[in-house]
């Protein structure tokens, strides 16, 4: 296509060399592609990666060696303790008494011991009444009663629980 407008004049003021501007697209380029750089500039390399990690890890453990080997040790000797412990309370709450039955136990004998008293001195009361005094033959029996030496003034028995 033919250029009809007349060239302006600063278009003539510019020199310009197509040879060196176009590449030579016969030739392999020599140029390689590159990524673009990322927003910071990266880190400087580490010779050692693990090393950093290692050192960190002794700082915060006091540079203790064979601390992981150690924790695991100290964990199953707990759990060993602990069950050691579990079988010695399961012993003890077996062979042992509970408390409550105890209770029971103490509250049963004492039910016992005041339903015996308490037909005791009904008893006692009978025995009033029947052989009181109030007539001469139950004074006579009265007395005779009184005489005996074996006889007690007051009730006690021998429990045998």
């Amino acid at each position: 296509m033919e250029w009809e407008a007349p060239i302006p004049a600063w278009i003539e003021s510019i020199s310009i060399d197509m040879d060196e501007e176009m590449p030579d697209l016969s030739s392999k380029p020599v140029a390689k592609p590159k990524a673009k750089p990322g927003r910071r500039p990266r880190h400087k390399v580490d010779v050692d990666p693990s090393g950093s990690n290692q050192r960190r890890k002794d700082k915060q453990r006091g540079y203790e060696k064979d601390y992981r080997i150690r924790m695991k040790k100290k964990r199953l000797q707990d759990e060993a303790e602990w069950i050691r412990l579990e079988t010695q309370i399961r012993n003890m709450l077996t062979k042992r008494t509970s408390v409550r039955y105890l209770q029971l136990l103490q509250e049963e004998r004492a039910l016992r011991e005041a339903e015996v008293l308490d037909s005791c001195f009904l008893a006692d009361i009978q025995a009033l009444l029947l052989w009181g005094g109030t007539t001469a033959p139950s004074r006579e029996v009265r007395e005779q009663l009184n005489s005996l030496p074996s006889l007690r003034r007051c009730h006690t028995f021998e429990f045998s629980w």
